[in-house]
C-alpha cells in the first residue's frame, strides 16, 4: 500500500500539508472563475450596499437635504455603508480561493472516488464545461437541511498530485446568499476527510 501524501493530525479532521521533492512546475490554482451572471449574483450584497451608500451622497451634493437631517448623519451613513460593502466584497472574493488536497492517486481514480462521494451525499452536477467537476448540494451531513445555507456549489480541479476544491453559496440559486456562517469551510473540511478515508478502499493503494 502506497503512503498517502496527506494525513490526519488531530481529531478535528485537519490534514498535515506534506512536503514534496522534484515536482514538476505547475501553475497554482487560485480562485474559482465564475460566469458574468454568477459574479453578479455572488457579489450582489456589496453591489446593493454600494448603491445605498451613494444615495446619501447624491442628496448631499445636489443640496436636496431636509433640514431635519443633519449633513454629518448623511456622510456618516454613507461611509458606514461603503465600509461594509468593501468588507463584504473582500470576504466574498477570498471565499473563491481553492483549498489544496495532496494525493498520489491518479486523476482517473480520483474522479471516480470523488464522484462517489458526491453521489452518496446527493450532490448534483452543474454540467460545467470549465471544470472537471462542479456540483450543487447541501453539505455532507445526514440531514438535507441546514439553516446556514440553502444550497452550495463545490468546484473540483486537478493538478500535479493535487486536488483543488472550493465551496461557495450557490450563485445560481433562487436567492443570492453572501455568507454561509462557516458551512462552506465545513464542506471543504468534510470533503477532505471523506476523500482521504475513501483512499483506504482503493485497490492497490
Amino acid at each position: 500500500m502506497r503512503s498517502c501524501y496527506a494525513s490526519i493530525v488531530d481529531c478535528g479532521g485537519w490534514f498535515k500539508k506534506p512536503k514534496f521533492e522534484n515536482l514538476q512546475a505547475r501553475q497554482t490554482m487560485t480562485r474559482v472563475n465564475l460566469l458574468p451572471l454568477e459574479k453578479f449574483t455572488f457579489f450582489l450584497l456589496p453591489i446593493i450596499l454600494t448603491g445605498l451608500a451613494i444615495v446619501p451622497l447624491y442628496f448631499f451634493f445636489t443640496g436636496r437635504i431636509s433640514k431635519a437631517v443633519p449633513t454629518e448623519a448623511l456622510l456618516i451613513s454613507s461611509f458606514i455603508l461603503f465600509f461594509i460593502s468593501i468588507v463584504a466584497f473582500i470576504r466574498l472574493r477570498n471565499s473563491l480561493r481553492f483549498h489544496t488536497i495532496y494525493t498520489d492517486l491518479n486523476k482517473g481514480d480520483s474522479i471516480q472516488v470523488i464522484r462517489k462521494i458526491f453521489i452518496d451525499h446527493n450532490w448534483i452536477s452543474t454540467q460545467s464545461k470549465r471544470y472537471p467537476m462542479q456540483m450543487t448540494g447541501n453539505g455532507f451531513n445526514s440531514s438535507s437541511f441546514d439553516f446556514r445555507s440553502w444550497g452550495e456549489m463545490m468546484t473540483v480541479e486537478f493538478g500535479n498530485r493535487k486536488i483543488y476544491v472550493n465551496s461557495i453559496c450557490d450563485p445560481d440559486g433562487l436567492l443570492g446568499q453572501a455568507f454561509s456562517f462557516g458551512k462552506n469551510r465545513q464542506n471543504v473540511k468534510r470533503f477532505e476527510i471523506l476523500f482521504l478515508t475513501a483512499l483506504l478502499e482503493v485497490p492497490g493503494y
